[in-house]
This record gives structure tokens, C-alpha cells and sequence, in this order.
């Protein structure tokens, strides 16, 4: 497991994945998308990463382009 600092717990902790959702507004429109994220294993707080949030950001744009039929 890796280990992160959580600033719940406000110390560092190993980092778990768990399925969940994410609200993201693209251009004006909120896109929900469902990805597997870190969160601390001890509070359950959710751990951003820069990994986690590209991640988050390449889902909701991959989910506007599919509603608006703007396939890579």
C-alpha cells in the first residue's frame, strides 16, 4: 500500500481505492462520472492526488464528448 499524508487524520496514512463519484462541470453542463479514487484508509477522507483528479477530468471529458458526439 502506498502511503499518503491525509489532512483529515492530519498524518500520514496508507492510501486504499474505492469505487465513487465525482460531480464535474464542463462546459456549464455537470457531468457525474464513477472512477476508483485513494482515500485514507483510516478516516475514509478522500485523498486527492494529481493522478486522481486527471483522472476525474479526463472521465468527465471523455462523458461530455460521448453526449455530444465528439469522438476522438
Amino acid at each position: 500500500m502506498a502511503v499518503f499524508f491525509c489532512y483529515h487524520c492530519y498524518r500520514e496514512q496508507e492510501m486504499r481505492f474505492a469505487d465513487r463519484k465525482a460531480v464535474v462541470p464542463v462546459r456549464g453542463e455537470r457531468i457525474l462520472v464513477r472512477i476508483t479514487a485513494p482515500h485514507c484508509a483510516v478516516c475514509g477522507n478522500p485523498m486527492i492526488t494529481p493522478a486522481s483528479e486527471e483522472t476525474i477530468l479526463q472521465a468527465a471529458y471523455r462523458e461530455y464528448r460521448r453526449r455530444h458526439e465528439e469522438l476522438d
